[in-house]
């Protein structure tokens, strides 16, 4: 009898331990998973402006354009620079250069909404993806951006240094259905931006 208990209870114990056993497998498949799941994310993101990064940008202008395309839907693209940045830069040191990318990125992230995208283009640049949005809304929401990161000066908060105003350049073009590539669209932009620099700045400019 008491072979028959003690083998009942090395048997209890192998269920336990291989019980166990699994329980831990899954928590590691678990985490495995959250920290897969975290990777992608962080691997979407600019890590000094916490928008989105030019790769997901790409990937995202691409999957709203071919839905446009698909249910003849609006898109408008927003390229945004900032103004004078070498000057910061130059004049202040880098750390004040970084300050004026996050003041920026925090402006954007405050103005647009729902579905909208911003991502830092590269170096000073920005963009905006705006679906189900037509040109006309698109130039209200760049007019928003424009002036309220106009109206903001960069102060340094310990000893009350005043850096200066910040402004950007903005150019707009809007998706034509049926014929725009990503780069047809993101070159009007882009020379829509260029025509905004060059005309003065702190402007918005729409795309021919």
């Amino acid at each position: 009898a008491s072979t028959v208990v003690q083998g009942a209870a090395e048997l209890k114990q192998s269920g336990d331990s291989l019980h166990a056993k699994l329980e831990a497998s899954q928590k590691e498949i678990t985490d495995l998973k959250e920290n897969l799941a975290k990777a992608t994310v962080e691997s979407e993101y600019d890590f000094l402006t916490h928008t989105f990064n030019r790769k997901a940008f790409d990937t995202r202008l691409k999957e709203m354009m071919d839905e446009a395309h698909q249910t003849h839907g609006e898109l408008t693209l927003l390229m945004i620079d900032v103004d004078h940045f070498k000057k910061f830069n130059d004049s202040y040191g880098h750390l004040i250069g970084d300050e004026v990318l996050k003041t920026v990125a925090r402006s954007l992230t405050d103005t647009v909404k729902g579905m909208d995208m911003v991502a830092r283009y590269g170096g000073e640049e920005f963009a905006v993806i705006l679906p189900k949005t037509p040109i006309s809304g698109g130039m209200i929401v760049g007019e928003a951006i424009r002036s309220a990161i106009a109206s903001r000066e960069l102060k340094r908060r310990d000893t009350g240094t005043n850096y200066g105003q910040i402004t950007v350049s903005i150019g707009v073009a809007g998706l034509r259905r049926g014929e725009d590539t990503m780069e047809a669209l993101i070159a009007r932009a882009d020379d829509a931006l260029y025509k905004a620099k060059k005309t003065g700045r702190n402007r918005v400019v729409l795309g021919t």
